[in-house]
């Protein structure tokens, strides 16, 4: 999605009743199908076994919000600072006690003190939405962005905001969201499929929520009392049998935050693992590493040793010197880089590697990284791709739709893939699943040269 222009905010009207006349276009929904809360839960009972866990010492900071893996805001003594670990310092940004920010399409928002501002040339610019209210969370998911504050939400997609309201709600305590669903705490839970840029109550759950999140397959986690839940996009929420009490949710890269333990989900497993005890406040980055800032300082947590490539296009065409940041340098005894099985040469002090196109076969590769340390030894990988992407036109990929989306996904479905706009809020999952043959369901998979097509067409700025 390209950055915002200046919009007015509209309001977009969700209701469980009949709709009171909203200022400006609302979108009507159906009455709530299903209240779950007469269904006594389900339990499920995760295999859990112990983990190792790699923890650095990074900057102090009171708050703080991530924006890259190598990039992030840090607050102390009441200043803003931005931290680039590819670069040599850090950089005060404005005077401010509170932060919330996310990486959005090569642009990095924040709201500092509650006021919207984007970094251009890592300079703070007045930000103007027309949002009425502080803003205390951004986030990006179910390709839009989503801005929360003063128990009001805002989805900002395309060049338009749109406030989500429902009737009888005075205030959205939290929420989580995917490409299909959009989970309100209010303080009850609410389900809300997303659908043909509607929303629609799909069930409700008379519970109060304490916390809420999402987790990497979609699958909603939420906190209620002393007791986790899960839930897929049908409901109703299962009971999660843990050896202890979590406090806190963080996803999607799925973190449950106890009273000194942690667990973190790998596949359809979790693993556990000691955690200080006293957090400011957490947040994951976009390697899955857990920040959490203790009277102790910033801690970064890491399952695995996960290595940031800074300075890698979208798609390579000419040789290019990319930066390795991998967690923890100070603790390696070695770093070893591939492009699938080819050797590549890495450089250090700093870590970096050179990538020259004329030597690999266009398309879609993986670099693979060996970090080695007395800590153990793993490997790390990160998406290449080779090549120009052709100049790629909605017609194109229409064309792709019609010949291999629409038989299921058009009419009466949650995923509807008959717009443009329809394809811009699924588009990473329509990619992923179409790259891994998952897609189109029972049919043969899409040609290279489709693939190809889709992601120029992303990459393009969905022209």
């Amino acid at each position: 999605m390209p950055p915002l222009r200046a919009a007015a905010v509209a309001s977009v009207a969700v209701c469980l009743g009949a709709c009171a006349q909203a200022d400006g276009p609302s979108k009507q929904v159906a009455e709530t199908t299903e209240d779950t809360a007469a269904s006594p839960p389900l339990t499920v009972a995760p295999s859990i076994v112990a983990g190792s866990l790699l923890t650095e010492s990074l900057a102090d900071c009171s708050t703080f919000a991530t924006l890259q893996p190598h990039r992030r805001v840090c607050v102390r003594e009441g200043a803003a600072w931005l931290v680039d670990e590819s670069g040599p310092s850090e950089l005060w940004l404005a005077d401010a006690n509170a932060v919330a920010g996310a990486h959005v399409d090569g642009v990095d928002w924040l709201a500092l003190d509650g006021e919207l501002v984007v970094l251009v040339g890592d300079a703070p610019t007045p930000f103007e939405l027309g949002i009425p209210v502080p803003v205390e969370t951004i986030e990006v998911a179910g390709g839009s962005v989503w801005l929360h504050g003063a128990g009001r939400l805002f989805e900002a997609v395309d060049d338009s905001v749109y406030e989500v309201q429902v009737e009888g709600v005075s205030a959205i305590h939290a929420f989580a969201a995917t490409t299909d669903m959009l989970y309100l705490s209010t303080p009850t839970l609410l389900a809300l499929a997303r659908g043909d840029g509607a929303l629609r109550v799909d069930w409700r759950w008379d519970r109060p929520i304490d916390a809420i999140t999402v987790d990497e397959n979609s699958l909603l986690w939420v906190i209620s009392g002393d007791t986790t839940y899960t839930a897929s996009a049908e409901g109703p929420p299962m009971e999660v049998d843990l050896p202890g009490t979590v406090h806190a949710l963080v996803g999607p890269h799925l973190w449950l935050l106890g009273d000194g333990l942690a667990w973190h989900q790998s596949g359809l497993s979790f693993t556990e693992h000691v955690l200080p005890t006293t957090s400011h406040s957490t947040a994951i980055d976009p390697l899955g590493r857990l920040l959490q800032a203790t009277d102790a300082g910033l801690l970064r947590h890491s399952v695995g040793r996960p290595v940031a490539v800074v300075g890698l296009p979208d798609s390579l065409e000419v040789r290019q010197d990319v930066l390795l940041l991998p967690s923890d340098p100070d603790s390696l005894t070695g770093l070893s880089a591939w492009v699938d099985a080819q050797a590549i040469e890495v450089q250090t002090h700093p870590y970096g590697l050179s990538l020259d196109p004329d030597s690999l076969t266009g398309g879609a590769h993986e670099l693979r990284f060996l970090t080695e340390s007395e800590q153990g030894d793993h490997i790390a990988t990160w998406p290449l791709w080779v090549g120009s992407l052709p100049e790629t036109q909605w017609a194109d990929i229409a064309e792709i739709s019609e010949a291999h989306c629409l038989s299921c996904h058009a009419g009466d479905t949650v995923t509807r893939l008959e717009t443009a706009d329809d394809w811009r809020v699924h588009i990473d999952d329509i990619i992923a699943l179409v790259s891994s043959g998952e897609m189109p369901l029972g049919g043969p998979p899409l040609s290279d040269d489709d693939i190809v097509r889709i992601r120029a067409w992303k990459h393009g700025g969905f022209e």
